[in-house]
């Protein structure tokens, strides 16, 4: 798979050759080239090249070209007959209006999503005290500790300062993204440590206990637990819930954090269904869902938080089997995290609470009507 977000067009293109042939275009914006891949039409192969030829030899030869949105994928095994077929498939249709978007050739593109992209994580260490903890994170990875002072495209890195943890990647040159919770404003009044924020009031005046079941960063966890509420944690992607120990650790670790927090947030490194289905479990008064947004239709990027959950976790496809599970296992709502101009996750929710960019929509569980 080809994922079209890292890529700027995609097209079809003729081959001055004896045979007829039509190959996948993707343009790197980045790095000004043409990746060419062949799929010959009619014979089915298995075999596909791959040629990088400059923008100035090629761009005069597209003949159709298409614009994709961002988490469109090039299905290679469709492209070079390893799935052919000639009849349409719903993928191949617009989500909106159910019409024709960029098919190429019955069986050349496909729509479909990325669920786990596969992303290098290396680990380095900038203050010798800490390169044992820095051994400890590369062997929980999987991983290893680097050195260098520029990261390779396509790789993340967890750097190790004398105070701090920051998570780098090819576009860092003196600073990467803090792995802490300073970032988060929690002053009280206009600030977001009030309970007049609208994260706050979708959570409802008397619950106790809240299950963060797509923690990511944890940043919305972080923000509950000093608001008052008991929170638990759980992300399930290794690489993700690993940052969000260290955030966490940071956090325990700092006098101001530790106080506002008051101990009240625990992290898990899990599945939520099953931590959620687990026998004898206590059920938590709310669940709190914040599943991956579907691309805005705007031309500012996410922040940096965002995009790196984006590229290293993708999107959650299964978050309706979660949204179920939690339906029944929530003692008064389940509160889903929204994109301001998103459908709701699920038709009808009993309240919806909005802020500047999110909404915060409250399905209550069955017969509670609490505030």
């Amino acid at each position: 798979m080809i994922r079209i977000g890292q890529v700027g067009l995609v097209g079809l293109i003729g081959l001055e050759s004896h045979i007829e042939a039509h190959v996948i275009v993707a343009f790197n914006v980045f790095t000004a080239e043409i990746t060419v891949f062949p799929a010959v039409i009619g014979r089915h192969t298995r075999n596909g090249g791959e040629i990088t030829v400059t923008v100035s030899n090629q761009l005069r030869c597209i003949s159709r070209v298409f614009q994709f949105e961002e988490d469109d994928m090039v299905d290679l095994g469709r492209a070079f007959g390893l799935t052919a077929t000639n009849q349409e498939s719903s993928q191949d249709k617009d989500h909106d209006g159910g019409n024709e978007r960029g098919r190429f050739h019955g069986y050349e593109y496909s729509r479909s999503t990325m669920s786990s992209p596969q992303v290098k994580v290396t680990v380095q260490c900038r203050w010798n005290n800490r390169q044992e903890e820095a051994d400890t994170l590369a062997h929980r990875l999987n991983s290893s500790c680097v050195d260098g002072d520029r990261v390779p495209p396509g790789e993340y890195r967890i750097i190790l300062f004398e105070h701090g943890a920051e998570l780098w990647d090819e576009h860092s040159r003196k600073h990467g993204m803090p792995i802490d919770f300073h970032g988060i404003d929690l002053r009280t009044g206009n600030g977001s440590l009030s309970h007049k924020q609208p994260i706050a009031k979708s959570i409802g005046r008397s619950a106790r206990t809240i299950v963060d079941a797509t923690a990511g960063l944890g940043h919305d966890a972080f923000l509950l637990a000093c608001l008052g509420w008991d929170v638990h944690a759980i992300e399930r992607h290794p690489v993700i819930g690993l940052l969000l120990e260290e955030s966490l650790r940071e956090a325990r670790s700092n006098t101001d954090l530790s106080a506002k927090m008051g101990g009240r947030l625990n992290v898990h490194i899990g599945d939520a269904c099953e931590w959620l289905l687990q026998p004898g479990k206590e059920k938590p008064d709310v669940i709190y869902l914040d599943p991956m947004f579907e691309p805005r239709r705007r031309s500012a990027l996410p922040r940096k938080p965002a995009q790196v959950l984006r590229n290293i976790v993708g999107r959650d496809d299964d978050v309706m089997k979660l949204f179920d599970i939690a339906m029944q296992t929530a003692q008064k709502r389940v509160v889903v995290k929204r994109s301001d101009d998103a459908q709701p996750l699920f038709e009808n929710p009993n309240q919806s609470h909005h802020g500047k960019i999110v909404r915060y929509d409250v399905y209550l569980s069955k017969g509670k009507q609490d505030g």
